[in-house]
């Protein structure tokens, strides 16, 4: 995003919290002010804020995966290079929820072959919505990492739930994925995203299971 277009709003803030220190008490005129600042840079930093801040009519680069290759042991990189576009399941830290984001994990065999996955949106039977749909961790293969397969999702329910967080491990010849699952949460509630609301109609928490996937 564009910082001018929350310049002013930070200065304002600084100047506001110079003038606040902690232990001090603003008046509630000064505090509704204070208040208005944190909103607007909290709007700025999840991308609410309007043009010419974060935007999918004003940007033409897409939510995707990228990878970057070094042959220098690290020294060099070279050009960022596009492996697929992903819905991500982007859920943030609220007094209901944990952040949540793509997750991505990479691992190499014996072979130089490269394993990538993460979650997405967009993939899942029955819900195949990339906003509001069941993330799916999927998982892409190359051999020089220029070249990548198609992203597949590695387990495919046919029920609702989110699949999160997932690891990749290669070892002994052999590739092994764990991950978080829902599809048996006990409390019943499948949403866009998994948020503890504590309400007369949700007796229960979520729950979920770690699976793991091998090959």
């Amino acid at each position: 995003a564009d910082d001018s277009a929350i310049g002013q709003t930070s200065s304002d803030a600084d100047a506001w919290l110079g003038k606040s220190p902690r232990g001090s008490k603003p008046s509630p005129a000064q505090k509704q002010a204070g208040l208005a600042l944190k909103d607007q840079l909290e709007a700025f930093n999840k991308g609410l804020a309007g043009t010419p801040t974060c935007a999918s009519a004003s940007t033409s680069n897409p939510d995707a995966i990228l990878v970057v290759r070094s042959d220098d042991g690290g020294q060099t990189f070279g050009t960022p290079l596009q492996v697929a576009t992903v819905s991500p399941f982007d859920q943030g830290t609220s007094e209901y929820s944990f952040r949540t984001n793509a997750y991505p994990s990479m691992a190499v065999d014996e072979t130089g072959r490269a394993y990538l996955a993460w979650a997405t949106r967009g993939l899942a039977t029955p819900n195949s919505d990339s906003v509001a749909g069941d993330a799916r961790i999927v998982v892409t293969t190359s051999k020089d990492g220029t070249t990548w397969t198609t992203p597949n999702p590695i387990d495919q329910p046919a029920t609702p739930g989110h699949q999160l967080f997932p690891s990749l491990t290669c070892n002994a010849g052999k590739l092994l994925l764990v991950y978080n699952d829902y599809r048996a949460d006990a409390s019943g509630v499948f949403e866009r995203f998994v948020v503890d609301l504590l309400a007369p109609d949700r007796p229960m928490r979520h729950t979920v299971d770690v699976r793991a996937a091998i090959a």
